[in-house]
């Protein structure tokens, strides 16, 4: 009894394998979202970079746009970890440094916000609903 069970994992195994490799169904190892970088703006003193960008995980999900704040010598990468903003759909967004260390963002009234960091390191952030 073991060893049909042993087999029939194996085979369920197998055949998931040709599905991710045949069809491209979705892994739950991958992540089948894409990023589209809108805009950046490097801050006055040159120090850092904040991205613009709109997230698509494909037609079950509908899409974020997402504020990235990151050192310039780092790669944008769309990590969780440097996402300052995260809204549900997709809005016109406006980033703005205000100098050095203060960045504003403004966003439309009545949507649906996930995150909203005040500071990142020693970034001051304001937000504004237009």
């Amino acid at each position: 009894m073991q060893v049909l069970n042993i087999k029939r994992n194996f085979v369920g195994f197998i055949l998931a394998l040709i599905c991710w490799g045949i069809y491209g169904c979705p892994s739950p190892l991958t992540n089948q979202c894409s990023d589209e970088i809108k805009k950046e703006v490097q801050s006055r003193n040159g120090k850092y970079i904040i991205t613009l960008f709109e997230r698509n995980c494909g037609a079950t999900t509908d899409f974020s746009t997402i504020v990235n704040l990151r050192s310039k010598a780092g790669e944008f990468n769309g990590n969780k970890e440097n996402n300052i903003f995260v809204m549900k759909g997709k809005y016109d967004v406006e980033i703005k440094w205000e100098d050095d260390t203060h960045l504003k963002i403004s966003y439309p009234k009545d949507s649906e916000v996930f995150k909203q960091m005040g500071m990142w390191r020693e970034i001051k952030i304001s937000f504004f609903e237009k």
